[in-house]
């Protein structure tokens, strides 16, 4: 199967074990490589085909648009109480 680079979601085919699992495609140039579940990078075969016998492909993810983020940093050090931050970023 070919597929652009990008994040998608993936079924498997057996009874037994109906769990979802993630698939990243990338691109290097003109080879196409692809990682299941965070398995180290494949590359697809000369023709670009990504084998997905034993899954079945169920949608591709696309970005979230994100207007707001939270980060929020804790520590503790010897010679103060602890501190704690809050920064806000905006779109």
């Amino acid at each position: 199967m070919k597929l652009t680079p990008g994040l998608y979601k993936l079924r498997s085919r057996s009874r037994f074990d109906p769990k979802s699992a993630y698939l990243v495609v990338t691109s290097n140039g003109k080879k196409i490589y692809y990682s299941i579940n965070g398995s180290a990078g494949s590359p697809a075969d000369d023709y670009n085909n990504i084998p997905l016998d034993s899954y079945e492909l169920i949608k591709k993810l696309d970005r979230p648009d994100i207007d707001k983020i939270k980060v929020l940093i804790e520590w503790n050090d010897d010679y103060s109480i602890d501190e704690e931050f809050e920064f806000y970023a905006f779109n």
